[in-house]
């Protein structure tokens, strides 16, 4: 799954302008596939980023901010409401 995109898509106020601004962010991940979810979950604290993630935090709003915040709680949450309650409790 695709992480969220950058703040520019999100704040377009016309079709052009966001076909303009969606044509560039294409660009910036030319050759190379989109920043995913499953990344942002695996960032670890540290001085230094991997080069993908430095690339997705330059335009990252405040809701992806907010995604990796919680990211790596949200998965152990997940996993172990998963574990001790089963599949069907995911989706209540």
């Amino acid at each position: 799954m695709p992480a969220p995109a950058g703040k520019v898509l999100w704040t377009a106020r016309t079709q052009q302008e966001w076909e303009g601004a969606y044509d560039r962010w294409l660009g910036r991940w030319a050759g190379q596939s989109i920043y995913k979810m499953q990344e942002l979950i695996q960032i670890n604290p540290g001085p230094e980023l991997d080069p993908r993630t430095e690339m997705w935090l330059e335009e990252a709003d405040e809701f992806g901010m907010m995604l990796m915040a919680i990211g790596k709680n949200l998965l152990l949450y997940l996993v172990n409401l998963y574990l001790y309650t089963g599949p069907a409790d995911l989706y209540s």
